[in-house]
């Protein structure tokens, strides 16, 4: 894997995924500035546990009702230019880049093993990409994600849900206009998830419609218990201070 890994920088010459810097052969998808800056996002707590996010299980009161009792994130997405964050998700959703997967599965799963115990004993599974974004770009990326996360935690990954939509989700909305134009649907009627503990992963929980959408299908199939986990979250706890100057 050494040996690819060289083999792959020499041939692509891999930029940072935020400011576009050349990386050298010890950084992988940030440059050292960037990375610096994105540690800096990571110490945002939540004004719940008082934890840092990435240590962080709290959920909110929508995903809550709809069977999702805990969240594992990473960060807090906030819409601002040239955060590394944003830069590191638009990445993942469009580049298909080997090291951004890298580098995002290793933190979502850290924080996964940080929250959940014996998470190899979880199905993993994710919040299906539309059909439109798929022929777009060429990627489920949550799939990837979600894939690669059970594979560093020594679980398994089973694809349970397709997208029915065939246009892209809009970047914005009221839960209730994205929660309209959420439509999955179970890939195959034989799958059972019995008695089963699942994860479900996706790269960003905004308001939760796509990823409450999504459990309420897995409780229909059995699942015992369903675990959300995504890079990011968008929607606000309360109390929490959110100027990233500081």
């Amino acid at each position: 894997m050494k040996l690819i890994d060289n083999l792959l920088y020499y041939i692509s010459v891999p930029k940072c995924a935020c400011c576009g810097e050349r990386l050298s052969k010890d950084e992988l998808a940030l440059c050292k500035e960037c990375k610096e800056e994105y540690n800096n996002v990571l110490r945002r707590n939540c004004s719940v546990c008082a934890k840092p996010l990435y240590e962080c299980p709290c959920t909110n009161d929508y995903l809550d009702s709809h069977y999702i009792h805990k969240v594992i994130k990473v960060f807090r997405y906030v819409i601002k230019e040239n955060l590394p964050t944003n830069a590191l998700i638009y990445s993942l959703k469009k580049d298909n880049r080997r090291d951004v997967l890298k580098y995002l599965s290793s933190e979502l799963a850290d924080s996964i093993a940080y929250s959940v115990k014996a998470p190899e004993a979880y199905v993993f599974t994710s919040v299906p990409r539309r059909k439109a974004s798929v022929i777009k770009y060429g990627i489920d990326h949550a799939e990837l994600l979600a894939r690669a996360v059970a594979k560093r935690l020594g679980a398994k990954y089973k694809k349970v849900l397709i997208s029915k939509s065939k246009s892209e989700q809009k970047r914005a909305g009221s839960r209730e206009e994205r929660l309209k134009n959420t439509e999955f649907r179970i890939k195959k009627k034989s799958i059972d998830l019995s008695g089963n503990n699942v994860i479900l992963i996706d790269d960003i929980i905004t308001t939760g419609a796509s990823m409450s959408a999504a459990a309420m299908l897995l409780k229909g199939l059995g699942a015992k218990q369903i675990i959300g986990a995504s890079l990011a979250i968008a929607y606000k706890d309360t109390q929490v201070f959110y100027d990233l100057k500081r």
